[in-house]
């Protein structure tokens, strides 16, 4: 099945008002949707059903930090050689993604790092990682958990994070 793309346009009234997407998913869902989206040099079709993706992974990262019972932040666990895998590969991924202006690929390793971390939050090292890689693209959420994490300061002030090549190798042949 064929189907024709139409670009947005007033006179079509095709266009969706992006507060109206805010009201409904958040800005950092819109924003980190924007940037999943695709190469910013190529024109993309919009679907809010993409918006919603989003968001529901967001609404997991929170999940993974934070405890819905209680609402409080979720004890550290223990050191897992996949989620540091997984890890050190979005970290990179981001690294290189955001300096190259392509946004998209950082978001869906940020998704298999949420993926392989399960619903047990990593060591705080990992967790702290997480969040500063997770930061230019859902800033609200990010500086949210941040606090939470005990932090004082911005984590626009701290360090970014690197990644280690020899964690990304598997163990196992």
């Amino acid at each position: 099945v064929h189907t024709q793309i139409e670009k947005m346009s007033k006179s079509k009234k095709n266009v969706e008002d992006p507060l109206d997407i805010v009201a409904r998913y958040g800005a950092d869902a819109l924003r980190t949707y924007e940037m999943f989206m695709g190469p910013l040099d190529q024109v993309k079709p919009w679907q809010t059903s993409g918006c919603e993706g989003v968001a529901r992974f967001l609404a997991r990262v929170w999940r993974l930090y934070i405890d819905q019972n209680t609402g409080e932040l979720k004890p550290f666990g223990p050191s897992r050689s996949e989620v540091t895998k997984a890890l050190h590969i979005a970290i990179k991924e981001t690294t290189e993604g955001i300096a190259a202006l392509k946004f998209n690929t950082p978001v869906s390793k940020m998704m298999e790092f949420v993926n392989t971390a399960g619903a047990n939050l990593p060591t705080r090292e990992e967790a702290e990682a997480f969040v500063l890689i997770l930061s230019p693209y859902a800033p609200h959420l990010a500086e949210e958990l941040w606090s939470r994490m005990g932090h004082f300061n911005s984590l626009a002030e701290a360090t970014w994070p690197s990644f280690d090549p020899a964690a990304m190798v598997d163990d196992t042949v």
